[in-house]
């Protein structure tokens, strides 16, 4: 990961949206980088390592899935008059700071919060280091010492496994089948570094829910539409290398961990990939039958096949989802096949010395994204979209139009999984876009959020909970 272009980025979007981010608790303070040693540039003392200042104790509590809340209590021979808390979130290299309430003194309690729901989500599995900087009446400064706390939901004992590529954090299921799970995901991810050309990555986290209710509360606030279909199985976070997902299947971990590592791969700062390679190039990892889906057949029959334009971000209606995950899968396997696997890694490094996604396709496949969507239409039968350079489109000889076509579109046997965070690197948890469209999802689905209800702790003895499949986005 390239933090120095990464920093750049975050402390960009950081001060966009510092109040969004931070919450209600320290909506008076703006976030700052987390260099507290020494003097500042508001001129505060240095931190004296002479001073009377001690911490009695510092703790917290997790009321998740919306807050965090931290005490501590302090004594001082002079009055304690200023404290400032100081929080990071995974390896981010900013800090956000924000002032606990508390009464003056020389013995003093001081509280403050984390908003982990609603517009300032912070995703399961993610570790939150903080300290204080106190100062007293008499000048004196004291920084205390990093704690750390990894937020999950307290309800469940959670375990842990580290292998090689990935570590899983579970609960409620055998550790055998934990652990066999997770080794032939770890093998199969030497083959995807190897095609995104990637030599080495950090360990990604899994963070592996047991249910729906379970997935409710962790999951970021969506659409009550996408809730009540249970169209989402997981969500990958590419800025704080991790995923969530429902269940242990395999297929599911390899798609999540795509996405991760697609976004480790691409270090320029201002690259985007559009969410139908990255959601389509996940999907292609994945082990399942080359043919294209029969949804994707009677789109192209039926002429509602999703232009490519409107592909870039995920559509909202789940009927809209479920033929995007499909067609991103049909298209990005048509050009792995078709011009092979290597040119993957060819994008990868075009993105990487700073050309736009339209123009890196161009330079690694030399055809542009556009006619090769053309391409791939007219393999699947459909009919060609209107551009200026029709002529241009070939048909492979190997292109598949004899498979049967439903007569009404059917839900595709595996079309993908979440939408994910990892086309926007070194954002929080997502864009500032993403927030507004978190907030606007939580206003269209009322109280419904807050009102969530702690059920109880259900232990699973197979590898899926019953009825749930989480292969898939969509059940079927």
């Amino acid at each position: 990961m390239n933090l120095p272009f990464r920093s750049l980025l975050i402390a960009l979007s950081m001060a966009l949206a510092g109040v969004m981010l931070v919450g209600t608790a320290i909506a008076a303070a703006p976030p700052g980088e987390s260099d507290d040693s020494g003097p500042d540039d508001s001129g505060n003392p240095a931190i004296d390592s002479q001073s009377s200042i001690t911490v009695l104790s510092s703790g917290h509590t997790v009321s998740f899935p919306d807050r965090i809340d931290f005490v501590l209590k302090a004594e001082s021979d002079s009055p304690i008059t200023a404290i400032k808390f100081y929080y990071r979130l995974g390896s981010r290299p900013i800090s956000v700071y924000g002032y606990p309430s508390f009464q003056p003194g020389t013995t003093v309690t001081a509280e403050f919060s984390i908003d982990a729901g609603r517009s300032a989500y912070i995703p399961s599995g993610v570790e939150v280091s903080y300290h204080y900087v106190i100062e007293n009446s008499a000048g004196q400064r004291l920084e205390s010492g990093t704690q750390t706390l990894l937020y999950l939901d307290p309800a469940f004992e959670w375990q842990t496994m580290t292998l090689q590529n990935i570590e899983v954090l579970w609960h409620d299921r055998p550790g055998d089948r934990v652990e066999d799970a997770a080794a032939q995901v770890d093998e199969r991810l030497t083959d995807v570094r190897g095609v995104l050309g990637l030599e080495s990555a950090p360990v990604m986290r899994a963070v592996i829910l047991n249910d729906r209710d379970e997935a409710t509360r962790s999951f970021p606030p969506i659409s009550s539409a996408a809730t009540d279909s249970h169209l989402y199985a997981g969500f990958a976070y590419g800025e704080y290398d991790l995923f969530v997902l429902v269940g242990l299947g395999v297929e599911g971990m390899v798609h999540e961990m795509t996405h991760l590592l697609l976004n480790e791969a691409i270090i320029s700062p201002i690259s985007r990939v559009p969410a139908w390679f990255n959601e389509g190039l996940a999907q292609y990892f994945e082990s399942s039958p080359s043919r294209t889906d029969s949804s994707v057949l009677s789109a192209a029959r039926s002429g509602d096949l999703l232009p490519l334009t409107a592909m870039r971000g995920q559509p909202g209606r789940p009927a809209d989802v479920r033929l995007f995950y499909a067609q991103a899968r049909s298209l990005v396997r048509y050009m792995v096949e078709t011009y092979g696997e290597d040119r993957i890694s060819a994008l990868v490094d075009a993105l990487n010395s700073g050309k736009a996604f339209e123009d890196a396709v161009a330079s690694a496949y030399g055809r542009p994204a556009e006619l090769i969507d053309e391409d791939w239409r007219v393999s699947i039968g459909a009919a060609p979209t209107s551009i200026s350079d029709v002529s241009a489109i070939s048909v492979p000889e190997s292109s598949d139009t004899s498979a049967p076509v439903d007569p009404e579109p059917q839900v595709p046997e595996r079309n993908g999984f979440e939408p994910s965070f990892t086309a926007d690197p070194g954002t929080f948890g997502t864009s500032l876009l993403l927030a507004l469209a978190f907030a606007f999802a939580v206003a269209v689905t009322g109280g419904g959020w807050l009102l969530r209800r702690r059920r109880p702790v259900t232990k699973w003895e197979g590898d899926e909970p019953e009825g749930f499949d989480p292969r898939f986005d969509s059940p079927p």
